[in-house]
């Protein structure tokens, strides 16, 4: 009776610590409903838009904005809604609490660190600097202003989503650390579309979309992991906002490379995210699903 008994007690624990993991049966399922509906959403989504909305002859500002509202509209609702559909019947809450300054303020850290190390080894190897610069008039000035509101509400939408209830099902069925590598690998998936369509041929747009699978694989560890040790999305959502403000929307703004500020979401930024995300999973060895 010791087996049950300890068990028994085990749960009652967690429960008056309102750490309720679901069963694995009901987290497995409810993880393979979202990613379903919100992965046929997003490349249903691109393939009915196309490409990007923008026009070569455009100032670089207003290709900014018209890249962000591409994003969003791609990216940005389907997170919600296929959670909301995953949690039908579920007594789970997302992860919305207000999170501590010195919680934001490290996820900026970390974000920047990550994004201008990419970005040194990138140079170190000898690619060109950042792409276009741009001259803010006061149009100028309001489409960036634009983009940025769209992509803060985007990173907040895909960040309750992919690090919401669906993370914390993810890490119930394949532990902590399968459940961080499980989440990074289809969120990668989630975005090949955002690739697929607006690469070209699919001889260029492939290795694009596989490259940034990777890229989404390393990161979504990381950013997994800032969710987790917060409790909150806030933070997980701000370094969001800054890599993609830093590097990824450049890459659909600007024609051609971006040079070195992309670095980030290539082959440097496999580097040095694959390192941060290492040194995670290596470090953290207890539960860290215990801090909500």
């Amino acid at each position: 009776m010791a087996g049950p008994i300890a068990h028994g007690v085990d749960q009652a624990m967690r429960r008056a610590r309102g750490d309720r993991p679901p069963p694995p049966a009901s987290a497995a399922t409810g993880w393979l409903t979202f990613v379903v509906v919100t992965t046929s959403l997003s490349w249903l989504t691109a393939a009915v838009i196309g490409g990007p909305w923008r026009r070569d002859g455009d100032h670089l500002a207003t290709r900014l904005l018209w890249a962000a509202l591409y994003y969003a509209a791609v990216m940005g609702w389907q997170p919600l809604v296929g959670a909301w559909v995953a949690r039908r019947g579920s007594d789970e809450r997302a992860p919305v609490r207000r999170p501590r300054a010195i919680e934001i303020g490290f996820a900026v850290l970390l974000a920047v660190g990550l994004a201008a190390l990419s970005m040194a080894v990138a140079r170190l190897f000898g690619e060109p600097g950042g792409g276009a610069t741009v001259a803010l008039g006061a149009d100028a000035a309001l489409a960036v202003a634009g983009a940025l509101v769209v992509l803060a509400v985007q990173a907040f939408t895909e960040e309750l989503g992919w690090r919401g209830v669906p993370l914390r099902w993810a890490v119930a069925r394949w532990g902590q650390r399968g459940g961080l590598v499980v989440q990074g690998l289809a969120w990668g998936v989630w975005y090949a579309p955002l690739f697929l369509v607006s690469g070209g041929a699919p001889s260029q747009s492939l290795p694009i979309a596989a490259g940034f699978a990777l890229t989404c694989l390393l990161l979504g560890i990381v950013l997994g992991w800032l969710r987790i040790r917060s409790g909150s999305v806030f933070p997980s959502m701000v370094a969001n906002l800054v890599l993609t403000v830093a590097g990824g929307l450049p890459m659909l703004a600007v024609v051609g490379s971006s040079g070195a500020s992309g670095a980030v979401f290539r082959w440097p930024g496999w580097l040095v995210i694959g390192a941060a995300a290492a040194v995670l999973l290596i470090w953290r060895r207890r539960d860290l699903m215990g801090r909500r």
